[in-house]
């Protein structure tokens, strides 16, 4: 609501007068500018016109910009942005602007995801010793296993677990998707009942939640 007070009113008059005299300013020193481009710069006089036109050009923008400056407040209880108290929050109780809820980190998962992981990364040509059936490596260790230790692990991970159990994949150097170790442990993975993920699969099934 509106405050007309003696006190408000006397206010918003002398910020009328402020901004009066803003454009008083500004139009001098429009005048000022023209005249100075005028010798300074073409050495002759500009049409009168012109000259009015920049006094008052730049009048409009002087108050303009002193308007802003004492009417910034708004015209309402605020008493007119001009220092004054604001009445409208003198009772009451002041909004609650925190809130109990955690920010999220974007560098965490959206969502808590009841999985445990067994890592492998599987291996093909010079990164298996010759003659040797150890395919795959396991775990952050990456101990040499074949695929009975890498089935071994699931089901001692299945035995603990609280909730399904991923199997987590790379590739070594050599190895892809077409090698006959990658073939077998995806039809390990199905046998044992546990889902095959890449590394990227796994983090975005992470941060979606699911």
């Amino acid at each position: 609501m509106f405050d007309f007070s003696g006190e408000q009113v006397s206010r918003f008059a002398t910020n009328c007068l402020i901004v009066a005299g803003g454009f008083v300013a500004g139009y001098v020193l429009g005048w000022l500018a023209a005249v100075g481009f005028d010798k300074l710069v073409i050495h002759r006089k500009s049409p009168d016109e012109l000259h009015k036109a920049v006094r008052i050009l730049c009048g409009l923008l002087a108050a303009v910009l002193v308007a802003l400056l004492v009417f910034g407040g708004g015209l309402g209880a605020g008493g007119g942005g001009s220092g004054g108290p604001d009445r409208t929050l003198t009772t009451g109780s002041a909004p609650n602007t925190q809130s109990n809820t955690k920010p999220t980190d974007p560098s965490e998962p959206t969502a808590k995801v009841a999985v445990d992981v067994v890592r492998v990364r599987v291996l093909a040509g010079t990164e298996v010793e010759r003659g040797s059936d150890k395919f795959y490596r396991l775990g952050e260790s990456g101990e040499p296993a074949d695929r009975a230790a890498v089935l071994a692990a699931v089901a001692d991970r299945k035995k603990t677990a609280t909730g399904a159990v991923v199997l987590v994949y790379e590739f070594g150097r050599e190895a892809g998707p077409g090698t006959i170790a990658f073939t077998e442990l995806d039809r390990d993975a199905k046998q044992a009942g546990v889902q095959l993920m890449s590394d990227d699969e796994y983090r975005k099934f992470v941060k979606a939640g699911k």
